[in-house]
């Protein structure tokens, strides 16, 4: 705390000025010399600032210490707060890792287990790609002509390979035959 001490310093400075200055007037009264102060009323002068300065000084350690106090608890608070948030992102982290976990499983079971190939002959290939896709299936469009298939719901789904009902697995890519008309 320098810039209390200083402050301090200036106060108990101004009073010895004072003091001597009031002691010198008092001393050279009807006197035409300057009066030299006594050593007496300097010392004095200098003693009661000592003292007032020992008396100051515990309460400026108190306050000092009072401060650093507050410092290390407001640290310690920060330091508590700044655990709780990493052990909650951690949490929550680890949560994260486990439902994406269970997730992958519940999808590779899924894909493990045999799907039935959905019957989508006879139906307008914008039918069946909508059905298809609802039901997450991979498929391939095969046909449509010199030019591609323009407008969907000009063609019709003729068969699927594999064939409708047919047992495979989830990731299996159906193969969708269309034509204009089926034979």
């Amino acid at each position: 705390m320098p810039s209390q001490r200083t402050a301090t310093d200036i106060r108990h400075a101004g009073r010895l000025f004072g003091a001597l200055a009031l002691s010198a007037l008092a001393a050279g009264c009807g006197s035409s010399t300057p009066a030299k102060p006594t050593t007496t009323t300097e010392e004095h002068a200098i003693e009661v600032l000592r003292k007032k300065d020992e008396a100051e000084a515990p309460h400026a350690s108190q306050e000092a210490t009072q401060a650093r106090e507050r410092e290390r608890a407001a640290a310690k608070r920060e330091e508590v707060a700044a655990k709780r948030a990493l052990r909650r992102k951690q949490k929550r982290e680890a949560q994260e890792h486990r439902e994406e976990a269970r997730h992958q499983q519940e999808e590779e079971a899924r894909a493990n287990q045999p799907q039935t190939v959905p019957d989508e002959s006879d139906q307008r290939l914008d039918v069946a790609e909508e059905e298809l896709e609802a039901h997450n299936w991979h498929f391939k469009v095969v046909g449509g002509g010199l030019f591609g298939v323009v407008v969907k719901s000009d063609w019709t789904v003729c068969e699927t390979r594999p064939a409708a009902a047919a047992s495979v697995p989830a990731d299996t890519t159906i193969r969708l035959i269309i034509a204009r008309a089926c034979p």
